[in-house]
């Protein structure tokens, strides 16, 4: 904004001394200088806070930085306990899951066992039922021979 208050100026100094006599350049030439010396101390004042916005923006930058670092740590944190107790939760899944393998086994064997108690049982009783079928042809055989 200052460069453009300080074109104009220089511009109107420039013509002034172009339309003044020869005589008076010395004057003019001081009038220059002056007005380069302004100009030069504008652009000074145009660097400091150049540097000064950079310096601002740079700890800003850092300071952003520092958050996006602690809010990354927050995260990794976060994500590290959920897959603890994601590893947990599997771990009670799976030995829930066992004890109910090894429940359905115990009772599979239970039953296993009942059936074959059963099918001795019904062996037994259908030997015995054949046994005394046997005798009792036998003893029909025994009398009926006896007749003869």
């Amino acid at each position: 904004m200052k460069n453009l208050f300080v074109i104009p100026v220089i511009a109107f100094v420039y013509l002034w001394t172009a339309l003044a006599s020869p005589v008076q350049a010395d004057p003019a030439n001081k009038a220059e200088k002056e007005t380069y010396k302004k100009h030069n101390e504008a652009n000074r004042e145009a660097a400091k806070r150049e540097l000064e916005l950079h310096k601002e923006v740079k700890k800003e930058h850092r300071e952003a930085q520092k958050e996006a670092d602690k809010v990354d740590r927050e995260y990794r944190k976060d994500v590290a306990e959920a897959q603890r107790e994601a590893e947990k939760d599997r771990d009670e899944y799976q030995r829930e899951r066992s004890k109910d393998v090894e429940e359905a086994q115990r009772e599979a064997e239970k039953d296993r066992d009942e059936y074959q108690r059963e099918r001795m049982k019904k062996a037994e009783e259908a030997q015995r039922e054949s046994q005394k079928k046997a005798n009792k042809d036998a003893q029909k055989k025994n009398k009926k021979d006896d007749d003869f």
